[in-house]
Parts: C-alpha cells; sequence; structure tokens
C-alpha cells in the first residue's frame, strides 16, 4: 500500500486489498486498524512520518494487528524518498503487509534449531507467532505469566529482538520460507 504524507491511503495492490478486511480496512482515505495498540502503534508512525524531513529515514518496527477470526498481519513501513518517489507520485511511505502464518506443531524443531531455544520456548514462541498474547499462550502453556514473561526474555535474547511484535514478524518471516 502506499501512503501520502500525512498517512492518506493512495494506493493497494491486490495482494494488500486480499488482507484487507473487517479488522484492517480503508476508510475515509486512512487505513483503519480495529486493534487498538496497532492502532495507536500506527498513529506514532503518521506523525512520526509527517514530522520527517526530506532526506531523513524513518526506521519504525513492525506493527501487528490482530484480528478476530482470521490471522494477525504485520504490517512493515518503508519511507519512499527524492527520487523514489516519481514512480509513487505523492507516495511518502509503502506499507507491507504480511499475513501471520502459524508455524506448524514440527516447525518447533526449526526455532529450536534456528535461535537456540529450549522446547519450552519454542512452544511459547509458536503460540506468539500464531498471534496468541502472552496471557493466552501462558494458559494454554499451563505456566504462569511470569513464567511465560520470563521465556520471553529469554526468547528475545537469543533472537536479537526486544519488542513483542518484531519478535512475531521474524518468526512470520521463517513461515514464509
Amino acid at each position: 500500500m502506499a501512503i501520502d504524507a500525512t498517512g492518506r491511503f493512495i494506493h493497494a495492490n491486490s495482494a494488500a486489498q486480499q488482507l484487507l478486511g473487517a479488522s484492517v480496512h480503508i476508510a475515509g482515505g486512512r487505513l483503519i486498524l480495529r486493534d487498538r495498540h496497532a492502532a495507536a502503534e500506527y498513529g506514532k508512525v503518521i506523525d512520526r512520518l509527517r514530522g520527517l524531513r526530506e532526506g531523513k529515514t524513518l526506521c519504525a518496527p513492525p506493527i501487528v494487528a490482530r484480528q478476530e477470526n482470521a490471522a494477525p498481519i504485520v504490517i512493515r513501513v518503508l519511507p519512499v524518498d527524492g527520487g523514489a518517489k516519481s514512480p509513487f507520485l505523492c507516495a511518502r511511505a509503502l506499507l507491507l503487509l504480511d499475513e501471520i502464518v502459524a508455524p506448524a506443531k514440527s516447525d518447533w524443531q526449526v526455532l529450536i534449531r534456528a535461535f537456540g531455544l529450549t522446547p519450552a520456548e519454542a512452544r511459547l514462541a509458536a503460540l506468539l507467532a500464531s498471534g496468541e498474547t502472552l496471557e493466552t499462550a501462558a494458559e494454554a502453556l499451563r505456566v504462569t505469566r511470569e513464567t511465560a514473561r520470563s521465556r520471553v526474555k529469554s526468547i528475545f535474547q537469543k533472537t536479537d529482538t526486544h519488542r513483542q511484535a518484531t519478535l512475531v514478524a521474524l518468526l512470520a518471516s521463517l513461515g514464509r520460507c
């Protein structure tokens, strides 16, 4: 998807349009996210984009938008600058939308081998990658929230990530391989 400097929608290719639905849609020329946390994160990115001077880069972490009855969507923001603008007219940023595909249970072994996770960490990471919240994942694994938080900290260290959204985006990228 292409957006202008104020966050107004310009264009979406067919792949992006297929991901749009009730939880992530375009209304009034703007991308609307039903997930409140994702909407707040997206709003911060748009505010930073508005104040971005020409030639400056925008480094924004991926945004994970949870959806009801559908896989979460990861939104990555890529700024369009200088000479790259001409093909995109007045586009200031491209939004890359990816649906998160949960790793199959057998893929836990991939997470163990790829990042040196313990089996317990790999199971938690797989649940987070499928869009579960930390609290829901802790319940599913029958561990306390504090145990799950401790495991997530270890997963962050082993995957060189610092935020859950970045971790989910990383794990989602493994699912596309």
